[in-house]
């Protein structure tokens, strides 16, 4: 098959199983149905196939087309933004440096640095791609309205047919296990707040003394807050109530953790999508998450919101769990929300087709 042109994606740290490869594997299909070419530099990766491409080996003409997936401040951004070609930026959005403030230095200089190349950088684009209102007006915010023309909106792309594994073992354990269990899957970072999670937890099983509930959490960790949600677990003996997997959660732990489920709770107070959201939507839970705008705007406004971020008020939900949700709303909603974020592939084959030419 011979190609109309070269797509190469730029991205500091692509590793199989993150988010980032999914997305970007779901993007390559688009281009190959659009007959084009894609190819990946990561400056961190541990993928090996024909599609990496290593430093030395790239070569990039006037007609090839440049994405850069932007996360954080790193060397790559400059690098890639100096091409002469088609460019468009891919806004995951940057958690503020506030958050990592307690917990580490490098990462809180790192974000800093990021918030203030975002006009230096953002600027030589051509496009920029963002899937959030919320990371459109951070763009705003720090770029000025100069750049409104050239951001485009567009869900985060997800490829349903990976989550449709049925697991029947993990379909008994959830009809006979004695507990009920309340899941979050992501990064355990400070932005996240699982610390609000685990007090939630000393509420319900301490306080309320409803010991038969249990708290799932997984992603992967900063150290020193993961230390920090260690000490908060053993200062209220939760050990039996609360565990922890400090790592990527892989394809087949995915599917049996959702399909064991009981409640998605989510308290993070900066996302530029959440795309864990969507999949508890595809599992078909209730889902009980702050009222922050990407979460609402992600669930387009389906679910349970908490208005004031506090644990307990995510206590008195998952307690008061028949009487906020009932079968009928956790389906409805549900189909709502896939019923949009199943649309993303046509609407990202739409927008490809304009600006590829």
């Amino acid at each position: 098959m011979s190609f109309k042109r070269k797509i190469i994606h730029f991205i500091h740290g692509l590793y199989y199983g993150d988010a980032q490869y999914y997305y970007i594997q779901a993007l390559n299909k688009i281009f190959e149905e659009l007959n084009y070419y894609a190819q990946i530099y990561a400056e961190n990766t541990n993928l090996e196939n024909e599609q990496i491409v290593k430093k030395e080996n790239i070569n990039i003409s006037k007609n090839d087309v440049l994405i850069l997936h932007y996360s954080n401040y790193f060397p790559i951004n400059s690098i890639a933004a100096d091409y002469d070609c088609l460019k468009i930026l891919n806004f995951q959005n940057v958690t503020p440096p506030i958050f990592f403030k307690e917990y580490s230095l490098e990462l809180f200089e790192q974000t800093s640095n990021a918030y203030k190349e975002f006009p230096h950088i953002f600027n030589k684009f051509n496009y920029i791609l963002t899937h959030s209102e919320f990371s459109k007006n951070t763009i705003i915010e720090h770029c000025g309205q100069k750049l409104n023309h050239k951001i485009t909106i567009l869900p985060l792309l997800l490829n349903f047919e990976r989550y449709k594994k049925i697991d029947f073992i993990a379909y008994l354990k959830k009809k006979f296990k004695p507990y009920k269990k309340i899941l979050f899957i992501g990064r355990l970072y400070p932005n996240k707040r699982q610390d609000l999670l685990i007090e939630m937890m000393n509420i319900i099983v301490n306080q309320k003394n409803k010991k038969n509930y249990k708290l799932f959490l997984m992603g992967a960790a900063l150290e020193n807050y993961f230390i920090k949600l260690q000490k908060m677990i053993d200062y209220y003996s939760l050990k039996d109530n609360i565990v922890m997997i400090p790592k990527i959660v892989n394809e087949n732990d995915i599917y049996f953790h959702y399909q064991t489920a009981d409640i998605f709770a989510c308290a993070s107070e900066h996302e530029g999508f959440c795309a864990p959201l969507v999949e508890a939507a595809y599992y078909n839970l209730p889902i009980i998450t702050f009222n922050q705008d990407t979460l609402k705007e992600t669930l387009c406004g389906k679910h349970h919101y908490i208005n004031e971020n506090i644990p307990q008020n995510y206590a008195d939900a998952i307690l008061e769990f028949n009487n906020i949700f009932s079968k009928s709303k956790i389906k409805n909603d549900n189909c709502e929300i896939l019923k949009i974020h199943q649309n993303s592939k046509n609407k990202y084959l739409d927008f490809f087709k304009k600006i590829l030419k």
